[in-house]
């Protein structure tokens, strides 16, 4: 009995300690207490638990699990188990720890907090939302449980369920900044721009140096049409944070769609510290710009398809330079590139490379030839269609009294800007009713299943599963644009590779274009001299573009 009283006394003058910040001397008692008798589960937690505020998760993790050895009923003994094992990053040990937690205590707000947060690390939104839930059920006045809830709504998609969240959140923490530049990001993602800018204007009045919140407010004014002040905000930004990689992007952008090409491009390396840009090669010897003469330069694709048919262009310029060009694509335009492009070597990502001397991602080559110089570089054709599959196709075309023109309405829908550029097909309805026309379909996959729902009276030639499948990827599709008259689609890769091929395109566009078209389309036709652009008069309007796509053919 003794003994038992000069333990608790001893756990007690620890346990004081430690609350009181005084971590060394509890460390020091703690420590001593297991060099006498090691089997004292509190003991053992205790030490784990200060082991883990100190980011030794590791030694934190082996004395919790020495004190469940001994005593594994215990809800805060696998609770802070959990919590050492996200110090290592080890979240699906964290998440069974959590686990156990709330199956032994099922009351503690704090463990079905820590296991929802752990579910959206993991990527697991579905079972996030339920720890969330089951939190709030026991502690429905906590302000982060309603934040963290929210951002599993936004991750799911559910942009409505987010802001209302986040304003439950708000309620209970008006003038924290943070929550407030939440609510900000998710009436972005709904495209509600005005309120967005007056909810990051309210994060200032907290915080005036929140740079997140000046990066946001440069969002909400570009889409405002507020060019200028965008790009101040994106400055003010950098200025508080000047490795903020992304408004050093955003900037990049609206200076390049403004025209501000030399420092649009410089700003533009700023996403090689962007890790979602997933830019190869970082670690190998870069080219900065420097002579390579007699050099082996490996230039490799980034970024989407339609990114690699508009850089191509530049990889004549770069070999004019003296050197040897190896250039890594994407697998799907092995094929149709092998058949283009007069370099070195071509290899597929994930191929065995050659010997190189220097790197370059496709992307940098206009800044780093020379961004004065280097903007646009349309003198000649860089693409070509294959000879064997022109004939093919030349055989089976119909003639036609009017234009042969080809329709693509959709990209892909996993890309982030998917819903301003891609369209349903009933919107080219008035262009359909030009009769004297041939139209083609050249969707393929997404999309292509609007054709069952077109009126009987209307005739599309629909190509089907075969387009592009046995001959390899655009080889069908550049093939047929060669002989078709005429393109009509949105910001896809194919409106890319029509431009490469010198094929007419009328190019649809939000009333928000990407970059790469000016802020109204004033850069499309010095990318592509073949190509149109057709913009939105304001934001989802896509009737008042066919008006004019209608007028433009009727001419």
């Amino acid at each position: 009995m003794k003994d038992d009283e000069a333990l608790q006394s001893s756990l007690a003058l620890g346990l004081s300690h430690q609350q009181a910040g005084r971590v060394a001397e509890a460390k020091d008692v703690y420590e001593q207490l297991l060099a006498k008798d090691r089997k004292q589960p509190d003991v053992l937690h205790m030490l784990g638990v200060i082991y883990s505020s100190e980011d030794n998760g590791a030694a934190a993790a082996e004395l919790i699990l020495e004190a469940i050895d001994l005593d594994p009923e215990r809800a805060p003994f696998h609770h802070n188990l959990g919590q050492a094992y996200r110090r290592q990053n080890k979240l699906k040990e964290a998440l069974t720890a959590y686990q156990q937690a709330v199956r032994l205590n099922p009351e503690e707000a704090e463990s079905h907090f820590c296991l929802g947060n752990t579910h959206l690390d993991l990527g697991d939104t579905k079972e996030a939302l339920g720890a969330f839930q089951e939190a709030l059920e026991r502690a429905p006045n906590r302000m982060e449980i309603w934040s963290n809830l929210a951002s599993t709504f936004l991750k799911m998609g559910e942009i409505d369920q987010a802001i209302m969240v986040f304003q439950r959140a708000l309620a209970l923490a008006p003038r924290d900044a943070d929550m407030h530049y939440n609510l900000g990001t998710a009436l972005l993602h709904k495209d509600l721009y005005e309120e967005a800018l007056l909810t990051m204007r309210t994060v200032l009045d907290i915080k005036p140096n929140h740079h997140l919140a000046w990066c946001n407010i440069g969002t909400a004014l570009k889409n405002l049409g507020q060019a200028d002040g965008a790009a101040e905000a994106f400055k003010q930004a950098i200025s508080l944070s000047p490795e903020y990689a992304d408004a050093h992007w955003n900037l990049a952008l609206l200076l390049l769609a403004q025209g501000h090409f030399t420092q649009g491009w410089e700003e533009y390396e700023w996403r090689r510290k962007i890790p979602s840009l997933r830019i190869r090669h970082q670690q190998q010897t870069p080219w900065q710009g420097e002579d390579i003469k007699d050099k082996t330069v490996l230039v490799h694709a980034e970024q989407g398809l339609g990114d690699t048919f508009q850089f191509l262009r530049y990889l004549r310029p770069l070999k004019a330079r003296g050197c040897r060009v190896v250039f890594e694509c994407p697998p799907p335009l092995r094929k149709i590139l092998g058949e283009s492009l007069s370099i070195d070597a071509l290899v597929s990502i994930g191929e065995e490379l050659p010997a190189y001397d220097v790197q370059v991602p496709l992307m940098s080559l206009p800044y780093l030839l020379n961004p004065e110089e280097m903007d646009f570089v349309t003198d000649a054709l860089w693409l070509t269609a294959p000879e064997e599959r022109i004939q093919y196709w030349d055989e089976r075309l119909e003639s036609c009294t009017g234009k042969r023109i080809a329709l693509v309405w959709q990209g892909n829908p996993n890309y982030r800007a998917d819903k301003a550029r891609s369209l349903a097909l009933k919107n080219f309805q008035p262009v359909l009713e030009l009769k004297e026309h041939a139209f083609y379909s050249l969707q393929r996959d997404f999309g292509s299943e609007q054709l069952v729902d077109l009126a009987k009276d209307v005739k599309i030639h629909d190509f089907g599963d075969s387009l592009d499948r046995e001959a390899g990827a655009f080889m069908d599709s550049a093939a047929l644009l060669s002989q078709l008259d005429l393109l009509i689609t949105s910001d896809t890769a194919i409106a890319h590779l029509a431009g490469a091929l010198g094929t007419q395109v009328y190019l649809l566009l939000p009333h928000q274009p990407d970059w790469r078209w000016g802020l109204n389309g004033e850069h499309v036709t010095k990318w592509y001299p073949n190509m149109r652009p057709f913009v939105q008069a304001k934001a989802g309007d896509w009737s008042s573009v066919f008006k004019e796509v209608q007028t433009a053919l009727s001419e």
